[in-house]
């Protein structure tokens, strides 16, 4: 998209609110290193990429184009600052272990805990403490398979409307409770934020935050069986 320095100002503040959206969709603990105004931060480098890179030709409406890098933006730069404590990450890394070595059928909340040798209090704790990069632990899987998420992330796009992936991602979700299913419906599809769907579902957004990890994880390990 060609604009002059001020047309591009006055565009960049025409579509601020969706930087607030997003934002509003990822949960950040009160005692994390993050803030809030860290992803807004980061937020506004996505869009001001989506304003330089949309192209209007390729028939994708500029919110879609523009919220898809705005969310890329924050996902990478969490990823890049690294905002766990090295504690913190060994526990992430510990878990995501855990949940790889068991059968689809053991993946409740207390079968996990108990594989990670956790009260179920402390489990969930942890589930909060790593929700702001659970969100990439999908795409951290993909980039494995060789799908190079944070360095080209227009061709990604392509490659995820493949059939194969699609197809495996709809066996995984198939394989959810109801619940689940209804949380990723409620945030995927509705655009409801953690603290909404916490309003539709009766509990607190921390409740919600620690179900939307363990669900990403989840979904994580069912994808990986399907491609062993």
């Amino acid at each position: 998209m060609k604009l002059t320095r001020r047309e591009r100002e006055e565009f960049a503040l025409r579509y601020l609110p969706l930087v607030k959206y997003v934002v509003s969709r990822f949960y950040i603990k009160e005692t994390s290193s993050i803030s809030k105004e860290d992803l807004f931060h980061w937020g506004i480098v996505g869009l001001m990429e989506a304003i330089d890179r949309f192209d209007e030709n390729k028939g994708v409406k500029f919110e879609v184009y523009a919220i898809r890098r705005i969310e890329g933006a924050i996902k990478d730069a969490l990823r890049r600052e690294d905002i766990l404590t090295r504690r913190q990450r060994e526990k992430y890394r510990h878990l995501v272990e855990v949940i790889d070595s068991l059968g689809e059928e053991e993946l409740s909340e207390e079968a996990i805990a108990n594989k990670l040798g956790m009260d179920l209090a402390s489990y969930l704790e942890l589930l909060e403490e790593v929700s702001p990069i659970v969100a990439s632990s999908v795409e951290e899987l993909l980039e494995e398979r060789g799908f190079e998420i944070s360095d080209n992330r227009e061709q990604i796009e392509d490659k995820i409307i493949e059939e194969e992936l699609l197809e495996t991602l709809g066996k995984a979700i198939k394989k959810l409770n109801d619940r689940e299913k209804q949380i990723l419906s409620l945030y995927y599809y509705e655009g409801l934020n953690l603290k909404q769907i916490g309003s539709v579902l009766g509990i607190t957004e921390s409740r919600v935050s620690q179900l939307h990890a363990q669900i990403i994880l989840k979904l994580r390990r069912i994808i990986k069986g399907e491609w062993e």
